[in-house]
């Protein structure tokens, strides 16, 4: 029970944060946000780590952390970036649906060494639901029909297959953020990502003569804090799930989630229409997240 819990609260954060993140690309440059968005997230991280030292001391750190943590900030670095262009560029409620595929790729990838994980029929079906869920959604309110109409979406839409990449780059730093996060800990791997993913594009920043952007986010405050505080909720508490549970897993309740939440983001901020396929594919997702829970 408490790892659903975990599960749950993790993926009401990152549909937070998404939202948040569509809501400051309008306003801030993407370089600038994500340098903001990940170096604020720092001290947060700092007090959960220095939290957990003062009760229970130092992590252990093994030797082979150093790989997959460069690879962690590595993939980061291109997913933030990815991600805050589809949304620029395609509406909320088409994009967001594109990451549903990474329960698919990150089952995928958590089967080979060193994860070695894998799901139980009923938590492959559930996933099987996700992902048709997702392709129901994004075929939403197309006057077209079958997949000629669904492929001429995703060419119309430049944000789609963006996404997708996104989907793949995301799942595979699940993977590798479980490997990392094993030979450290997570609020430790947690500091070390967003630390990591910040001075990358603070250094970007720099040699393009672009500090000055930063200075964009004195007039989103409010929503710049709001952001932090999703953020750091959202990788926190995915750090914590993947302690006890699978990596597929948590990123099948985190979409599912997530992408229900985009539809109601998507109608009350964005003004993006609800229509009855969309709530279809909501419903295809919600089944699909309970076969997951309810076998776990």
């Amino acid at each position: 029970m408490i790892a659903i819990l975990i599960m749950l609260i993790a993926s009401l954060g990152w549909a937070t944060f998404d939202a948040a993140r569509k809501h400051l690309s309008d306003r801030i440059p993407p370089v600038a946000l994500v340098v903001l968005l990940m170096l604020g997230q720092v001290p947060v991280f700092a007090i959960w780590l220095g939290w957990t030292v003062s009760n229970d001391g130092v992590p252990a750190v093994d030797s082979d952390y150093l790989a997959p943590a460069l690879l962690s900030i590595a993939i980061n670095v291109a997913a933030n970036l990815l991600f805050l262009r589809a949304v620029n560029l395609s509406p909320l409620s088409l994009t967001i649906p594109m990451l549903s595929f990474s329960p698919a790729f990150s089952a995928l990838l958590a089967w080979l060494p060193p994860l070695n994980e894998t799901l139980t029929r009923y938590q492959a079906a559930g996933a099987a639901l996700v992902i048709l869920g997702a392709l129901t959604l994004n075929a939403a309110g197309v006057a077209t029909d079958g997949a000629g109409g669904l492929i001429r979406r995703l060419r119309s839409e430049r944000g789609v297959p963006i996404m997708l990449v996104v989907a793949l780059l995301f799942s595979l730093s699940s993977a590798v953020d479980k490997v990392a996060q094993a030979a450290s800990s997570p609020p430790l791997h947690a500091l070390v990502q967003c630390l990591g993913v910040g001075l990358v594009l603070l250094v970007v920043l720099f040699r393009r003569r672009q500090l000055g952007q930063l200075r964009t986010v004195l007039d989103h405050q409010p929503a710049f804090a709001g952001a932090i505080a999703a953020g750091a909720t959202a990788l926190g508490f995915q750090m914590s799930a993947f302690v006890m549970s699978p990596v597929s897993t948590v990123e099948t309740v985190k979409r599912a989630i997530g992408m229900t939440a985009a539809q109601v983001v998507g109608r009350i901020a964005f003004g993006e229409p609800l229509t009855a396929r969309k709530w279809v594919a909501v419903g295809l997702m919600s089944i699909g997240c309970l076969l997951i829970l309810g076998n776990f």
